[in-house]
């Protein structure tokens, strides 16, 4: 879905592009909008039963973390049974989490640390290539550029 997403977004932006009355400007304030409603969007949302738990348990609350969450799956489920019966599960599986491990394992061990510089070099030098600029400002960089193309083409 993602892929889609990103395709989709990247047509849409081929075909702004190709309209000399859309500036750059415009082109910038376009991925706030989705952000704005989703940051909006974010205080609509009840509150995780899991995130209340485990926030109260550290609160030394768990009473009222219990009470929340319960409040919660109300919220989200139909049935008090369904309730009861997610709560139950989501207190025992509270209770077998592992402890919190410094940031430091991540460079510890050999295995995990690979991976990550793996991860991070393709980002990386995913950035430094300027894909995205090209993907983005195709057909303005090609018309400035003098290439008689039509917009899309460059796209």
């Amino acid at each position: 879905m993602m892929q889609v997403t990103c395709v989709i977004g990247t047509v849409i932006a081929s075909l702004l592009n190709t309209q000399t009355w859309f500036g750059y400007r415009i082109s910038f304030s376009l991925p706030a909008w989705p952000a704005i409603v989703v940051a909006l969007g974010i205080f609509a949302f009840p509150m995780s039963p899991r995130f209340a738990i485990l926030k109260f348990q550290r609160l030394g609350c768990p009473a009222e973390g219990v009470r929340r969450a319960k409040e919660s799956l109300r919220h989200l489920r139909g049935s008090e049974e369904e309730v009861e019966a997610e709560l139950a599960e989501l207190e025992n599986s509270v209770k077998h989490l592992q402890k919190a491990r410094p940031w430091s394992d991540l460079c510890s061990a050999r295995s995990i640390r690979r991976r990550l510089i793996v991860a991070n070099a393709l980002q990386w030098l995913q950035q430094f290539t300027g894909i995205n600029a090209i993907l983005g400002y195709g057909p303005t960089i090609f018309q400035q550029a003098g290439v008689p193309l039509p917009g899309l083409t460059c796209a």
